[in-house]
């Protein structure tokens, strides 16, 4: 029969290559961080250990912590790069965010800002020409039956002669040509018909025989917005801005022709003369 084999006591031999193995990686460790604090220093370091051992342990051990150190720092900067590349990613995706939101904006203004040219104004009332802002309807109906208004073009002195006028600041109809702006305010504004010339343009300096072709297209706005032929009469340049400057309001336009300037009386509105009911 066999007999039970029993358990011995490990053997010096085996303790001492267990001890052997530990000193092995511990060296090797030693040696891996020593070769990351820098090879030079590690082939020096060896080199005097050759010669001093004391000296040479002491200085692996040094280039050991050196090299420890510098691999548990580099360690923390490869976190923070990731951390770094992770924050620098969400903010690119918010800048993509928000670039996305001003294009949207810009493209909103756009359809707003054509939408208002293609009304060529502000106010958008039923029966009125849509260049009548709020400034010039106030104006023409505050106007009374024989003031008079100007309609000038990009040239005329406009701000410095409004000042003297009798709203005392200049309309703006930026833009617009001078016969498309008479358009829009005899839409609503009617002629003097108690004297003989409520139409009036600027002469031609030197020729004042000449209708340019601005003041040709303004008549026939004036004729189609009367329903009959309304001549203009002539006032000389000098003469035409004094007139202007005793006018109740002067009105500027884009016209960026010459001699695009004309003045208007504004005319009234009666009632048939019958019994109220």
């Amino acid at each position: 029969m066999h007999e039970p084999v029993t358990a011995t006591a490990h053997s010096p031999v085996i303790e001492f290559a267990r001890f052997a193995h530990a000193i092995d990686a511990l060296s090797g460790a030693i040696a891996g961080f020593a070769l990351l604090a820098g090879t030079r220093a590690f082939m020096f370091t060896a080199l005097l250990g050759w010669r001093e051992p004391v000296l040479g342990g002491a200085g692996l051990m040094l280039l050991a912590v050196v090299g420890w150190l510098r691999w548990r720092c580099c360690g923390a900067l490869r976190r923070a790069a990731a951390r770094g590349r992770h924050l620098l990613r969400s903010t690119l995706e918010s800048l993509r965010n928000a670039q996305r939101c001003l294009l949207q904006s810009i493209a909103a203004m756009r359809a707003i800002r054509i939408t208002a040219s293609n009304l060529h104004g502000d106010t958008v009332l039923k029966n009125l020409d849509p260049l009548l802002n709020a400034d010039i309807l106030h104006a023409l109906r505050s106007m009374g039956h024989g003031d008079e208004l100007v309609i000038c073009d990009a040239n005329f002195p406009g701000s410095s002669v409004a000042r003297s006028s009798v709203l005392g600041k200049l309309l703006h109809l930026d833009g617009v040509s001078a016969p498309r702006a008479v358009r829009a305010v005899l839409s609503v504004m009617p002629l003097d018909t108690f004297i003989d010339q409520p139409a009036s343009r600027m002469e031609v300096v030197g020729e004042p025989h000449t209708i340019p072709a601005v003041q040709r297209e303004a008549q026939a706005e004036v004729n189609a917005a009367e329903g009959r032929d309304v001549p203009f009469a002539s006032i000389e340049r000098f003469a035409f801005y004094e007139r202007a400057r005793k006018a109740y309001c002067v009105i500027a336009t884009g016209e960026d022709r010459g001699y695009g300037c004309f003045v208007f009386t504004k005319g009234v509105l009666l009632a048939p003369d019958a019994p109220r009911s």
